[in-house]
């Protein structure tokens, strides 16, 4: 729940795959409904089970991850209106949740943003910003003024010491 053990994790996860080449998904909680807890963080798994869905560490085929607010969904202060979302919606349909015509009807109905994940798909839903330069691709442009201090352009490669932070 912090930066640095984000870091820590990521040099971790480095030590076994190349993360760098491999699809990974980075999501920072601000909470617009919910607490900020282990429980209310993304990804979910695409379930109607509460237990699966609070956990802190789960496995599964069909996971989300959410940005922005969805409107519709029943306010619960401790809960997260994706939480709410994914089990009462997402789960009725995870069938056909890779369906470019359902992608647009969550698109439209939530005015969101969300990354669908499977073993073998990755789904993205919403408008999401493209860096040319890292690949990388941003729900929103608050990324910039951190990622502009770590690349080095001359160099062609990021700088994962993150010490002074």
């Amino acid at each position: 729940m912090s930066f640095n053990s984000l870091v820590s994790a990521l040099n971790n996860l480095s030590q076994n795959i190349n993360i760098i080449n491999t699809n990974l998904t980075i999501h920072f909680r601000l909470a617009s409904h919910g607490k900020v807890t282990p429980g209310n963080t993304h990804p979910f798994p695409i379930t109607t089970n509460n237990k699966q869905l609070k956990a802190k560490s789960c496995i599964t085929d069909l996971a989300i991850v959410h940005n922005g607010i969805i409107p519709f969904t029943s306010y619960n202060r401790s809960t997260s209106d994706t939480i709410i979302f994914v089990k009462d919606y997402l789960s009725q349909i995870k069938d056909s949740l890779f369906n470019p015509i359902t992608a647009e009807l969550i698109k439209h109905a939530t005015k969101s943003k969300f990354i669908i994940m499977s073993p073998d798909n990755i789904q993205l839903i919403g408008e999401f910003l493209y860096n040319e330069l890292d690949g990388c691709y941003y729900s929103n442009e608050t990324y910039i003024d951190y990622w502009s201090k770590y690349y080095h352009k001359e160099e062609e490669q990021y700088n994962y010491i993150y010490n002074d932070i």
